[in-house]
């Protein structure tokens, strides 16, 4: 339907169609207004964000064949693991399935030994010169040597060398805690 031969209000009319507001959206009184495809796309993206969040929220999480995780894309209903809706204890799934599924977090051993490392790290750093230690602090920071060379006025040739010399006597302050 065209807007020709309308008057003035009815051509802004959003509950009739135009050659320009095609697309109907449904409000959520129920009313149905058309707009243009931009407006549209604006308005239906967040919808479709969520609509497409809770298809892969529902979904199964099945072995990639490398140890590690990824989302079922078969039909839910031919699937030989159908979920009907009751959540699967981690028990039930090693019984039926013999599923084994790693614990990825980090032992207290292991925490305790990298803040172990983490202290003697920076325990060494305090003992090279002030602007080592600086340059070391920077980088730690993901600031590039480019940046670095900025901030402390040093080309950045010299922040270069002086972090890898830095590198050097940190390997072998600290060569007791690797093998």
């Amino acid at each position: 339907m065209n807007n020709r031969g309308l008057k003035g209000n009815e051509k802004d009319n959003y509950c009739i169609p135009s050659r320009k507001r095609k697309y109907k959206i449904k409000l959520e009184n129920g009313k149905i207004v058309y707009v243009d495809y931009e407006t549209f796309k604006r308005i239906m993206k967040s919808k479709w964000n969520d609509w497409k969040f809770k298809d892969r929220s529902s979904r199964c999480q099945i072995s990639n064949g490398h140890g590690g995780l990824k989302r079922c894309i078969q039909d839910c209903k031919k699937c030989n693991y159908f979920r009907n809706g009751e959540l699967i204890s981690l028990d039930e799934l090693y019984e039926k399935y013999n599923l084994h599924i790693a614990d990825s977090s980090q032992s207290i051993i292991d925490k305790l030994n990298e803040r172990e490392i983490n202290d003697a790290l920076w325990e060494a750093i305090s003992t090279l010169k002030p602007v080592d230690q600086k340059i070391l602090k920077l980088f730690s920071e993901g600031i590039s040597e480019r940046d670095i060379s900025r901030i402390l006025n040093i080309p950045r040739t010299t922040i270069n060398y002086r972090k890898n010399k830095c590198f050097e006597k940190l390997k072998e302050l600290l060569k007791d805690y690797y093998y």
